[in-house]
């Protein structure tokens, strides 16, 4: 070990970073920790556990080898992206509120949770258009929806 290290960005506070599946911490309020006495010229696997960061927040890799040359450090930053939350009021074609409990599938895939009381939907939508559809015992319909930096345009259910 010649004092060679790594900058480990996870993009949030309370992060846990592991060394060889070992923990080594957790990242600090500016989402970064340092991971010292890495072995030099060779591959060190660093991870972090993606479980702790905001639901909002998506990590495709979790684990990355890096290898730093001796008595230097490495940066490593893990590529989280955030995904837009979206709270939306979803309503059939006659503007009623969708049933509570109706199933949702966003551009094809299943979403996790059904539709809330008075049509309330919770989605991570990235930018870009969007077909949602709705199913429940006795109806469908079917949305479109532009997601566009903070702002999300909601065409009627049909």
């Amino acid at each position: 070990m010649q004092n060679s290290f790594a900058v480990v960005d996870a993009g949030a506070p309370g992060v846990p970073v592991f060394r060889e599946n070992q923990p080594v911490g957790a990242t600090g309020a500016d989402g970064r920790l340092l991971v010292p006495d890495l072995i030099a010229y060779s591959p060190n696997r660093l991870s972090i556990d993606d479980r702790t960061l905001p639901i909002r927040d998506r990590v495709d890799e979790t684990t990355v080898s890096v290898v730093p040359p001796a008595g230097a450090g490495v940066p490593l930053r893990f590529a989280v992206e955030t995904i837009p939350e979206l709270e939306l009021h979803l309503l059939d074609a006659r503007g009623r509120p969708v049933p509570a409990g109706a199933r949702l599938a966003l551009d094809g895939q299943p979403l996790p949770l059904p539709v809330g009381y008075d049509g309330l939907v919770y989605a991570h939508i990235g930018e870009g258009w969007h077909r949602l559809d709705a199913r429940w015992a006795d109806g469908a319909c079917t949305a479109r929806l532009r997601v566009a930096g903070a702002t999300t345009t909601l065409g009627r259910c049909q």
